[in-house]
């Protein structure tokens, strides 16, 4: 039965090279526009800023949506897979990702009625909803609603920052957050010890929904394909 999902497993497969090259594309845009300059204008600190010059394009919202979508419709594909082993019809049958538990065990368990009880309890063992598997249903959400694509670029902050040649006397990290079109964030305060170049990471980021707002966006596309692709391989 196996060779059933061999087209489920090459969309998966294919949609890793999707995103592969949307990480390609989403460096590009980051490189082009986020400026970086150095503010000495409090000595004896120097604050490092960044500024977004545009927000992200078409080009990066659309096959986000769609790479997402395609990995949702995977699990779907795989639900309709698992009806026609037990000989039933596709109709009405879906791969549920609900809400809460509650929704599950009523909504949720009418998409499968018609796999076999075995298939069934697999799928009702993953707890497939947000009380369990919060991101999943983040992604499963961000699909239903993915004409209202979201997503913002967060400012290095904290963590993102790093000295790449140099030394300083002291160097402080300010606080992250989402970086706005034409407005200036700091990233790292510092008072140098000479001359010093710092490495700035920012990031592509989910605005929503909750579960996934602030998440890297491919980072995060990644792990929903490895999640749907272990899905498919308990029914290999």
């Amino acid at each position: 039965m196996a060779d059933d999902l061999k087209q489920i497993k090459d969309r998966i497969a294919h949609c890793k090279q999707q995103n592969a090259a949307l990480m390609k594309d989403v460096g590009s845009y980051l490189d082009k526009n986020i400026l970086a300059r150095e503010d000495t204008s409090e000595p004896p600190w120097h604050v490092i800023k960044v500024q977004l010059q545009e927000p992200p394009p078409i080009w990066i919202l659309t096959p986000t949506g769609q790479i997402i979508n395609e990995l949702r419709s995977c699990l779907d594909a795989l639900a309709t897979r698992l009806a026609i082993r037990n000989g039933k019809s596709t109709s009405g049958v879906y791969f549920p990702i609900s809400k809460d538990a509650a929704v599950f065990a009523a909504d949720g368990l009418q998409k499968i009625k018609k796999l076999s009880l075995a298939d069934q309890k697999r799928i009702t063992d993953l707890q497939p909803h947000g009380d369990a598997n919060p991101k999943l249903f983040g992604f499963h959400d961000f699909d239903r609603n993915r004409k209202h694509v979201e997503l913002g670029v967060q400012g290095a902050g904290n963590s993102g920052f790093g000295l790449r040649n140099g030394s300083v006397h002291v160097m402080l990290g300010q606080p992250g957050g989402q970086l706005e079109v034409g407005v200036d964030k700091s990233v790292v305060a510092f008072i140098p010890d000479g001359p010093c170049q710092f490495r700035i990471t920012n990031r592509l980021t989910f605005s929503n929904p909750a579960q996934l707002a602030g998440l890297t966006v491919t980072q995060e596309i990644e792990w929903f394909a490895e999640e749907v692709e272990r899905i498919v391989m308990l029914f290999d």
